[in-house]
């Protein structure tokens, strides 16, 4: 197993100061509102984490959850597609205009930390392998 995303994020995480505390579940599905702090910046967004990973390894486990939760902001088409992957009603207006704050969040955090990858491609994490079990084991 490669540790080289481990040791990305673990530097990543000290660089910056980063920290991704739980705020509330939103939904069954798995739906986190978090606070993410890095130096003087404090910014709250959602985290789908369907596997119950959020608070219950290490905090690189939780960087790694918001990295993986804005690249697949990135990837996505549009705010019906971004609808789809976290099973969020598309109808629902505050949904709405979260998915049009994510633009100014994704930017700043972007700035922030010096880039958002992160590192586990998600077939990897998906299935429980490789560099995502490398991460689970993380101190």
């Amino acid at each position: 197993m490669s540790a080289h995303c481990v040791n990305y994020l673990q530097n990543k995480m000290q660089a910056y100061a980063v920290l991704v505390q739980p705020l509330e579940k939103i939904s069954t599905s798995g739906l986190f509102k978090v606070a993410v702090t890095s130096n003087k910046n404090i910014w709250e967004l959602y985290i789908e984490d369907e596997y119950g990973l959020l608070g219950n390894y290490n905090r690189v486990t939780d960087l790694f959850l918001l990295l993986h939760n804005l690249r697949t902001y990135q990837e996505s088409d549009d705010y019906p597609d971004w609808c789809v992957y976290h099973n969020i009603p598309p109808e629902d207006s505050k949904w709405l205009n979260y998915f049009r704050e994510l633009s100014r969040i994704y930017r700043e955090m972007e700035q922030a930390l010096g880039g958002l990858d992160p590192c586990i491609s998600t077939f990897d994490f998906e299935l429980g392998a490789g560099d995502f079990q490398a991460l689970l084991k993380a101190e």
